[in-house]
């Protein structure tokens, strides 16, 4: 988590109530959903890839509660929100009040929630309205409670490693400081739909689930619906993600409702961490707002972009799976996962690096089956599944389509205790650190099998070491460090030298295929140079020589390197403008 967040108890002095909920039970629940989706909106400004948590977007969302925006504001709420604002603006530079995460548990518990005002008033009490202020600094105290971070000598005295303890300790929280390119996310979900409807194993299953769950037949338009209302979700004016759709078109309104459906009632667990995983919310990204609703529309609000993009992507390759084929299917869930692998995840980055590299023709670029090799005497191995090379430098890639999931622990980490019992060596092998040991141990005996008719091989490499993976988590400033670590562990323990006469190996990298798709048009461009930007990263967060004043360079990452040296227009590849990948009529 970045910056400190403000607390119930640090703003009251106080403890939080025995039921905060029951701070904004008072109001109509549609009301209270809709101001917190704004703030959330807000905290995700269309347009950007970044959260947004400067002072004056804190500010925006302290008038999404006191409506301050309104016009004709009376004078008392005109002084309750100043008063509000001057402490705002008096907290010191890296506190913050309103976080996306401290929205998505609060819309996680109001989904859950039946104890609300069942009649719309039509009018509010301010102090009514700022009971969505203490609420919300309620779900921050509730969400650090989550958060105590052993003292780095308590971790360390046991043998342990503090940052690797403290990736998976911040797990909870991070992954929701994680932002989204929206344009790349929709290709990544069109690539997976095509991929289901042209499989012999999937395209019947796929017909079937769309049928049951949105009463549709076709799932090329249920994919270009979903397109069409993205692009016009956005309302300037309310600054925040809504719908509304005429009552004529009910195919929309079938889809919409499919993402909108009703969340069971029950008591939520503020003690298990687990309940930072949204699901509520995570299953119904969108809400019914009845306000925008009349006999001649339909409207809904968007709760959290993030979510519903997702929701076309690694959401639906769970919901997917858990919803249908599970009990209708085959596949169980290894297979599924390996499905997800070689027939979505795999073509999907042959897609984007050879799009990437196409017309650099100073580079050389095997892919997968071209990196299949038999040693004498052995069965066949695979190097790695991508090479990249440009002259003596060597990309070996190994591409890991996987998430990491609740059930093994990995993501509820909240004592050392905890972190004891994880299987580490399990996940590093799951997440390809296993594999790349042994490419870079075996690399000078693989590339005589190579065919790469350019590369000297009596000349010294620069091998660079990347895991391209689907999961966000793991390319993220807190799972970089640690990893790489690892992974020099792992060269020492097997006597592997990081530099020698013969090669050096650098530091292990970490990308999301998403960070790639970033990447593609500024390479083809050549406005950056695919090796340069590696370079630059390694050399950004180096652990050896002079000290940063940066403190915490180490946790750069791909995404930050990103943000530094590319133009955002340059962010998104000019071959997807064309929306031609939305299953649009040539």
């Amino acid at each position: 988590m970045i910056g400190i967040i403000l607390k119930y108890s640090n703003f009251y002095n106080k403890p939080i109530p025995e039921n905060p909920i029951g701070l904004i039970t008072h109001l109509p629940k549609n009301e209270v959903i809709v101001t917190i989706a704004k703030i959330n909106t807000l905290l995700q400004p269309q347009g950007y890839r970044n959260s947004d948590n400067s002072k004056e977007t804190q500010i925006e969302c302290l008038k999404a509660i006191i409506l301050q925006d309104k016009k004709n504001t009376p004078l008392e709420y005109r002084r309750t929100f100043q008063r509000y604002k001057e402490y705002l603006n008096n907290l010191p530079e890296e506190y913050t009040v309103f976080t996306r995460g401290c929205c998505l548990y609060a819309l996680n518990e109001i989904l859950q929630s039946d104890n609300f005002l069942k009649v719309d008033k039509k009018k509010y009490l301010q102090e009514e309205r700022l009971g969505i202020f203490d609420y919300l600094l309620c779900c921050n105290e509730r969400i650090l409670n989550f958060s105590n971070v052993e003292p780095y000598e308590n971790i360390t005295g046991q043998g342990l490693n503090f940052f690797e303890f403290f990736a998976f300790n911040q797990m909870p929280f991070n992954q929701y400081s994680i932002t989204i390119n929206s344009l790349t996310k929709l290709y990544k979900s069109a690539i997976f739909l095509k991929c289901l409807m042209n499989d012999d194993s999937t395209k019947d299953h796929l017909v079937n689930y769309f049928k049951s769950k949105y009463g549709l037949d076709d799932i090329e338009e249920f994919f270009k619906v979903f397109i069409y209302s993205f692009l016009k979700m956005y309302d300037e004016k309310l600054k925040i993600y809504h719908l509304k759709i005429d009552n004529q078109q009910k195919a929309i309104i079938k889809i919409i409702k499919g993402f909108s459906d009703n969340t069971p009632i029950k008591t939520v667990n503020h003690d298990d961490v687990k309940i930072l995983d949204f699901l509520a919310v995570k299953k119904n990204p969108i809400f019914s707002w009845e306000i925008l609703s009349s006999d001649d529309f339909t409207g809904f609000v968007v709760l959290d972009m993030a979510f519903l993009l997702e929701k076309m992507d690694s959401f639906f390759i769970n919901d997917f799976w858990f919803d249908y084929l599970k009990t209708h299917s085959d596949f169980n869930r290894k297979a599924w996962g390996n499905f997800i692998g070689s027939n979505f995840f795999e073509p999907l980055v042959e897609d984007v690096i050879s799009n990437t590299f196409s017309n650099k023709y100073d580079y050389s670029i095997k892919l997968l089956d071209d990196l299949k090799i038999t040693l004498p005497g052995k069965p066949e191995i695979e190097i790695a599944d991508v090479y990249i090379r440009q002259k003596q430098k060597i990309a070996c890639i190994e591409v890991k389509s996987n998430f990491i999931n609740m059930v093994d622990g990995y993501k509820s980490v909240t004592n050392i205790e905890e972190f004891k019992a994880l299987d580490l060596n399990k996940f590093y092998k799951s997440f390809g650190l296993t594999q790349m040991l042994d490419t870079m141990k075996n690399f000078h005996i693989y590339k005589n099998y190579l065919n790469d008719g350019e590369l000297n091989l009596n000349r010294k490499l620069h091998l660079y070491p990347i895991i391209l993976v689907n999961e966000p988590i793991l390319s993220s400033g807190l799972f970089n460090f640690p990893l790489r670590q690892q992974f020099e562990n792992m060269l020492s323990e097997e006597n592997i030298a990081q530099k020698s006469k013969e090669h050096i190996i650098w530091p292990l990298v970490i990308i999301n295929i998403e960070e790639f798709q970033e990447l593609e048009q500024s390479i083809q461009d050549d406005d950056i140079d695919f090796f340069k930007i590696l370079d630059s990263l390694i050399d950004k967060t180096s652990i050896h020589g002079k000290i940063s004043k940066n403190k915490y360079k180490t946790l750069l990452t791909m995404h930050n390197l990103i943000n530094e040296k590319i133009e955002f227009d340059k962010l998104f590849p000019s071959r997807l403008k064309d929306f031609k990948w939305t299953f649009a009529k040539e």
